[in-house]
């Protein structure tokens, strides 16, 4: 199940290479008053008990790239490589078959759950028309940030999370009745980034800097790999061959 299979790949040799490796886990309190305060930020993201009113606790999981996929990016120095256009599609779909049997496992114990992702609620203008324009992004659920809110990382430069597993990975999540220890969240948004800028050096477009990501410039990138090779897309060169590719980066050692 957590390969890529022989149907969907785009080259031969590409079926039955691992996409993410274990994933971790992390738990948050739905009355975190991050939540509340991200409602007035420009993200405008509905709050976890409008999803879920009876919602005791949020889990957020983070699912790393395989090594063998990260390897195929560091390969490829002129382009991306064929493994990697594979995890926005193949892997979500993984991502969306574990979270619903998660979703079935907890639902068998006597609870409630449910995933905004996969909500008719749920609103993403890349997902909604990714081809038309690229540039406009927006969400009312951030799976990011509700990762930050459960423990799991913090942000970097990037805007991308830092977990103890890395940044090189997707992240998907849960609302339920079913009550849990909650992880603790860094105080910081930014602890686990240690502001190294080599980010910067690896974004093909000059989207990063030390002020954060010029998600236009990015989004604009995106939009041409998509065009190219539709339905599938990616990026991440940020991620990979950097020191938190696949850990937190230890503070004045970059």
């Amino acid at each position: 199940m957590n390969y890529i299979s022989s149907d969907k790949a785009l080259l031969p040799e590409l079926a039955g290479k691992r996409i993410f490796d274990t994933p971790i886990f992390g738990f948050g309190d739905p009355n975190d008053p991050y939540f509340t305060e991200l409602d007035e930020t420009e993200l405008k993201m509905i709050h976890p008990k409008e999803w879920l009113s009876s919602v005791k606790t949020i889990i957020s999981v983070f699912f790393p790239y395989s090594a063998e996929l990260k390897r195929s990016n560091k390969i490829k120095k002129d382009r991306l490589s064929y493994e990697w256009l594979h995890i926005r599609i193949d892997g979500q779909a993984l991502i969306n078959r574990f979270l619903n049997e998660m979703k079935e496992e907890i639902e068998k114990e006597g609870y409630g759950a449910m995933i905004p992702f996969q909500d008719p609620r749920y609103r993403s203008s890349r997902f909604s028309d990714p081809l038309n324009d690229f540039t406009k992004f927006s969400s009312n659920w951030s799976e990011r940030h509700v990762a930050y809110a459960c423990g799991l990382g913090t942000f970097s430069l990037t805007r991308a999370m830092i977990t103890e597993k890395g940044a090189a990975g997707r992240f998907g999540s849960i609302l339920t009745t079913m009550e849990s220890e909650f992880t603790e969240r860094s105080k910081g948004t930014h602890d686990n980034c240690t502001m190294c800028g080599a980010c910067i050096k690896k974004c093909p477009v000059s989207a990063i800097s030390l002020s954060g990501k010029d998600n236009s410039k990015c989004a604009e990138h995106l939009g041409k790999i998509l065009k190219a090779h539709d339905p599938y897309y990616g990026c991440s060169e940020c991620q990979i061959g950097v020191p938190c590719e696949s850990r937190i980066p230890k503070k004045g050692r970059p």
